[in-house]
């Protein structure tokens, strides 16, 4: 997970919520032109697992559910409370299920637009995400179910392929600078890299040793 910056309600919410009381509410195509949005708005990233996402694998998440035990109706059209989310794990068996698919109507504890949430988090050399705070870790664990072996094993082929050209680029030496520019690429608000929160993560562990 990364933080996902929110500014003002945009236009295209604000015009959707002007006309309709609740998401349940709206056509096919509004529900797609919000989507195209959000998708747009976190770089082409599912918001939790952080992989590749588009128009035709992804589906718009309530992140308090509009649902169930913990619903609220209320916030079903609230900009802030709405991202992108993949649906890759649909119809796989619940161990294998993550993100939006694993986390049904539950309500998360982490906060993608908290950046003091999102700094507890941690990752390992192996590619397992976790964090310092229990009850976010409960939620990256098993409501999201983020550490399953597919998930652990695309982290970090990402990592290990860009490993391999910095290090080629660079002849293996490695200098503080250059290290720096890369972090400073993947964090620009224009930038789509997949599972970019742990790239970044693992290179600032790199810049620490020196």
């Amino acid at each position: 997970m990364i933080k996902i910056n929110k500014g003002n309600v945009p236009k295209v919410f604000h015009d959707t919520k002007s006309k309709h009381n609740s998401y349940d509410e709206l056509s096919g195509e509004e529900k797609d032109r919000l989507k195209e949005f959000l998708i747009k708005e976190q770089n082409k990233r599912c918001v939790y697992c952080m992989c590749r996402i588009d128009m035709k694998k992804s589906t718009v998440e309530h992140y308090v559910p509009r649902n169930g035990v913990h619903g609220d109706i209320s916030k079903s059209l609230d900009y802030k409370n709405l991202f992108a989310v993949c649906t890759a794990s649909r119809g796989e068996p619940p161990d294998k299920q993550t993100c939006d698919v694993k986390k049904g109507d539950k309500l998360l504890h982490i906060d993608p637009l908290n950046d003091n949430h999102i700094n507890t988090i941690r990752y390992d050399k192996k590619g397992n995400v976790g964090s310092d705070n229990p009850e976010y870790d409960d939620d990256i664990n098993n409501i999201l179910n983020l550490n399953t072996v597919a998930l652990v094993n695309q982290r970090k082929s990402a990592f290990d392929s860009l490993l391999k050209r910095m290090t080629l680029k660079k002849n293996g030496a490695w200098k503080k600078e250059y290290i720096e520019r890369e972090i400073n690429r993947f964090k620009a608000a224009d930038n789509d890299t997949p599972y970019v929160g742990y790239i970044i993560y693992r290179l600032e562990e790199r810049l620490k040793k020196f």
